[in-house]
């Protein structure tokens, strides 16, 4: 999930200007995308947190596009909402991800 921190990291540093490259939006592309449709998705099936992970997961790299559009056309204020939302969304996954990883089976 360290990835996923940067991820959003590399997200504010562009709505603050920064010239960075644009984080990867998606979702199989990302590492943590790929552990959740493979190993974790094998190793966690049935469980009722994996099914809040994948979705939270999902609307993250569908939010990330729309933030970073909305900062492209000036849209400052809905972009850092969405940034906001994202870093909500981010921490409920992370919750949800120590309980599916803690939890028993």
């Amino acid at each position: 999930m360290v990835e996923h921190r940067a991820w959003v990291k590399a997200l504010q540093s562009q709505l603050n200007g920064r010239q960075l490259p644009e984080p990867e939006m998606v979702e199989t592309a990302c590492q943590f995308g790929r552990w959740l449709e493979k190993e974790g998705g094998l190793r966690y099936a049935g469980r009722n947190e994996l099914d809040a992970v994948r979705g939270l997961h999902h609307r993250i790299h569908r939010l990330g596009p729309t933030i970073l559009a909305q900062h492209r056309e000036g849209e400052q204020a809905l972009a850092e909402d969405g940034l906001d939302s994202l870093v909500q969304l981010r921490d409920e996954l992370l919750a949800q991800l120590r309980s599916l990883l803690h939890g028993s089976p």
